[in-house]
């Protein structure tokens, strides 16, 4: 319930590529790795997949070694800003006073402005509305917007997306 779409990260990883010249570096756990190959598969080089293949330590010295950590409301989101390392966090059935945001000046938080969040303090119950709208209507570019000003050190902490 606290995942962005697989197709909308493709997107992102292109933009990140092609449009700010990053490599981009992948990272979950195994049980993941089949559902996030197309993002590593899609621009072959520039993508260092590592996902189900770190344990934590590994993970988390893999993390210190890049400019920003993007995505979903997580462990790995938790452990980038343990080691300093800025997030840019999509929120979807988790909000602000659940304790869960990120804390480091420069991170990011990417969010719906819904009247049925928040439906889960950790994001386990199933959509109220089935549809998973809070993450499912985020757009690629204030995910990107974010990216470009956290990289030049400008920008809203919160973007609200109604």
């Amino acid at each position: 319930m606290k995942r962005w779409s697989v197709e909308k990260y493709v997107d992102l990883t292109r933009r990140i590529i092609e449009g700010h010249g990053c490599h981009v570096v992948l990272l979950g756990n195994d049980l993941e790795a089949e559902s996030m190959a197309p993002i590593a598969q899609t621009m072959g080089e520039n993508v260092t997949n590592l996902v189900g293949r770190t344990s934590i330590l590994e993970a988390a010295a893999a993390i210190q070694h890049t400019i920003a950590f993007i995505g979903n409301d997580s462990g790995l989101m938790h452990l980038a800003e343990a080691v300093g390392v800025p997030v840019i966090a999509l929120f979807g059935p988790t909000v602000k006073a659940f304790g869960y945001y990120p804390s480091l000046p420069e991170s990011r938080v990417i969010e719906r402005d819904l009247s049925c969040r928040p439906c889960s303090r950790n994001g386990r119950r199933p959509c109220i509305k089935g549809t998973q709208e809070c993450l499912a209507a985020i757009p690629v570019e204030p995910v990107e917007e974010a990216f470009a000003d956290l990289l030049a050190r400008r920008g809203p902490a919160r973007y609200v997306h109604h």
